[in-house]
C-alpha cells in the first residue's frame, strides 16, 4: 500500500511539474508573409509588426511574397528551417493559405491568417481582421448622426460601392451602413443602389463610378458608402468631374495616411466630400496578433476569429487621434 502511495505521489509530482512547465509558453519566433509593401495598408500592418518585436525583444523574419503560392511556400519552408512557432500570413492568398493552413497543423505551428479565413483547413489556423458587419454598422451609425446634424434636406440617393466577387462578408461592410440609413432615417430601399466593382485598378473605379453619376444628375443629396479608403481617390475624382461635388456625402472604411491628410485639411477648412470614416488602425496589427500568439502559447482559450479595434475618424477628433 505504502509503495502504490508513493508511487501515486510521484506521478501526481511528475504532472504538476509538467503542468507547471507546460504553463510557460514557450518564447516566440515569428514569421511574416507580407503581400506587399506598395498598398499603404498592408506596410503600415508589417512596419507595426516589425516594430511591435523590435520592443518586446522577439524575434521576427518576414518575406514579400504576393500571392503567388511558389513564392509562398518557398518563404515559409525558409521560416520553417529557421525555427518558426508561429506564423502572421498577410499574403491574402485563399488557395496557397489553405495549404498553409494544413502544414502549420502538421508542424505544430500558429498560423495567424490576416483577412482571410482558412481556419477549416488546419486546427493551428485562427482568423485575425476587420469584423466587417461591425466596420458597416459603426459606420451606418456615425453617417447617420453626422447626416441628421449636418444635413437638412431630404436625401435623394445612396450608391453602395462594394465587389461583389469579395464575397458576402466582406459586402456587410457597406450593406449594413445603408441597412442603417434606411431604418433610421427613412430612406425608402428604392433609392439605394449597389455600384459593384469587378475590377480594382483605381482609373476603371473612376470611370465606373463617374459612368453612374451621369445618371443622377438631377438628384441633390447623396449619400456613398465604399468598401475602401484605397478607392477613394478613384471616388473623389469621379464626383468632381461629374461635377456633384457640393452634392455627395461621402463614408469609407480603413483610414490610410491620404484620409488622415484629407481630414486635417477639413479641420482648416478645406472643402471634401468625405465626411467621416471607420479607422481600422493596420498600424497596431502588430502589436495585438503577437498577444493574441501569446495567449494561445500559453494555452489560454483564445476564439479562432480574432478581430482588429475599430474607430470613427472626422474632421473633428482627427487632431486627436493623430496628432502632427
Amino acid at each position: 500500500m505504502k509503495k502504490i502511495c508513493i508511487l501515486l505521489a510521484l506521478i501526481l509530482t511528475f504532472t504538476g511539474l509538467c503542468i507547471t512547465a507546460s504553463a510557460e509558453a514557450p518564447e516566440l519566433k515569428i514569421g511574416y508573409l507580407c503581400q506587399t509593401q506598395d498598398y499603404e495598408f498592408h506596410n503600415n500592418a508589417l512596419q507595426g509588426t516589425i516594430k511591435a518585436c523590435e520592443d518586446m525583444g522577439i524575434d521576427l523574419m518576414y518575406q514579400v511574397v504576393g500571392t503567388d503560392p511558389a513564392a509562398i511556400r518557398t518563404a515559409f519552408d525558409a521560416f520553417v528551417v529557421q525555427g518558426m512557432n508561429v506564423l502572421i500570413n498577410f499574403s491574402c492568398a485563399t488557395e496557397a493559405n489553405q495549404t498553409i493552413a494544413k502544414l502549420c497543423e502538421q508542424k505544430g505551428i500558429i498560423h495567424l491568417c490576416v483577412d482571410t479565413d482558412v481556419t477549416e483547413y488546419g486546427n493551428t489556423t485562427y482568423f485575425f481582421g476587420l469584423n466587417n458587419g461591425a466596420a458597416g454598422d459603426l459606420m451606418g451609425q456615425h453617417s447617420v448622426e453626422w447626416l441628421k446634424e449636418n444635413l437638412d434636406q431630404e436625401i435623394a440617393h445612396v450608391i453602395d460601392i462594394n465587389g461583389s466577387g469579395l464575397g458576402e462578408v466582406v459586402l456587410t461592410r457597406t450593406s449594413n451602413a445603408v441597412d442603417y440609413l434606411c431604418e433610421n432615417m427613412g430612406v425608402d430601399r428604392e433609392k439605394t443602389y449597389f455600384l459593384d466593382i469587378t475590377d480594382y485598378d483605381l482609373a476603371n473605379i473612376k470611370q465606373k463610378v463617374q459612368d453612374y453619376l451621369t445618371l443622377c444628375s438631377d438628384y441633390e443629396n447623396i449619400i456613398i458608402y465604399c468598401l475602401s479608403s484605397s478607392w477613394t481617390p478613384a471616388v473623389e475624382a469621379a464626383v468632381k468631374a461629374a461635377g456633384m461635388t457640393d452634392k455627395v456625402y461621402y463614408f469609407s472604411v480603413d483610414g490610410v495616411a491620404a484620409t488622415i491628410e484629407t481630414l486635417k485639411a477639413a479641420a482648416n477648412g478645406t472643402e471634401t466630400i468625405l465626411k467621416g470614416e471607420v479607422a481600422t488602425y493596420p498600424e497596431f496589427y502588430g502589436k495585438t496578433l503577437i498577444e493574441d500568439a501569446q495567449k494561445i502559447l500559453a494555452g489560454e482559450d483564445v476564439d479562432t476569429h480574432l478581430y482588429s479595434v475599430n474607430g470613427w475618424m472626422t474632421k473633428d477628433n482627427i487632431y486627436e487621434l493623430y496628432p502632427d
